[in-house]
């Protein structure tokens, strides 16, 4: 145990190599390569979104593949907080991103977000690079939930529908039961109607991140991205949301940041970053089976719960 733990924060010290696409190991889903813009200008089928290029129609896959080469970005000139990142995401895959505080997890979310410029050739979405889609079209791809959710001094009801204002019971029932809130309402004195108060000051830390998560799930957005959603939550309440976002897999691409080994075990694949740059990627079980992050973060995992 006391090895795990010298070697994971020796981790954190090491001089690390940039990562050559050459040297990445294929996993066993489909490497997605940027390829040639598909646009039309017929109307998409379900399967496709449709973003409106300067002249003409872009087709995304919904849900979409991510693929990175060499991203590399910083804040104002400053030093790179992201440097050299490539990796292959297909498209409905749950990837678990994980990493020491300040290593760019946050920022390669915000990226995705299109909150920052990016260079041409280094973020595409199922093929097309971000930088050929007009700014708001490439944020409606996806939907987020922050470190530090933002609520407003209106209803719960109101907070959750914000997402999509012409949501139905049904619908809002459905998002309500995947963030497990059910419960939560019922104890509530009036239910969806209850105030919650200036950025949610009347619900607990643990139930201003299950309303940001319905909100999200509200969403249309085929690309969910969850920037630490389970930190104020019980293991049963985290494991009843992770269920429910295996299940969504069928119709969205899901990166969830979290430090948590129980969840980044259940997930299709892992990012983990150190210092700005991709460490380390693959599936859990390879992962922890090595000699890198994720398995010393396990192996201190494992510590901790034999001595609590």
């Amino acid at each position: 145990g006391r090895g795990a733990y010298q070697r994971l924060f020796a981790l954190y010290k090491e001089p690390l190599d940039f990562i050559s696409p050459n040297n990445l190991k294929n996993w066993d889903l489909e490497r997605v390569e940027p390829r040639e813009l598909s646009r039309s200008s017929k109307t998409n089928s379900s399967g496709y979104l449709g973003i409106r290029g300067t002249k003409q129609e872009i087709n995304v896959a919904k849900p979409p593949s991510l693929a990175l080469r060499h991203l590399t970005f910083s804040y104002n000139g400053g030093a790179n907080v992201l440097q050299g990142v490539t990796c292959d995401l297909p498209a409905g895959v749950l990837v678990g991103i994980t990493g020491p505080p300040a290593s760019g997890k946050s920022t390669l979310l915000a990226l995705i977000k299109r909150e920052y410029p990016l260079k041409e050739g280094m973020l595409f979405f199922s093929g097309v690079d971000i930088c050929e889609m007009p700014v708001e079209d490439a944020r409606k791809l996806s939907s987020a939930v922050e470190q530090q959710p933002f609520l407003f001094s209106r209803s719960l009801g109101e907070n959750i529908s914000l997402a999509k204002p012409t949501a139905t019971p049904q619908e809002l029932e459905e998002v309500i039961h995947r963030a497990a809130l059910t419960e939560t309402i019922a104890s509530l004195p009036q239910g969806m109607s209850t105030l919650i108060g200036e950025r949610g000051v009347n619900l607990s830390g643990g139930q201003k991140q299950r309303v940001a998560l319905a909100r999200a799930f509200l969403t249309d957005a085929p690309l969910l991205l969850l920037d630490d959603p389970f930190s104020a939550l019980d293991n049963l309440t985290i494991e009843g949301v992770m269920r429910e976002l295996k299940a969504l897999r069928k119709t969205h691409t899901i990166l969830l940041v979290s430090h948590q080994v129980s969840v980044l075990q259940q997930c299709d694949y892992l990012l983990c970053f150190v210092r700005g740059c991709l460490e380390e990627q693959g599936t859990p079980a390879t992962l922890e089976a090595g000699k890198g992050h994720f398995n010393a973060l396990c192996e201190l995992d494992r510590l901790i719960r034999a001595f609590p």
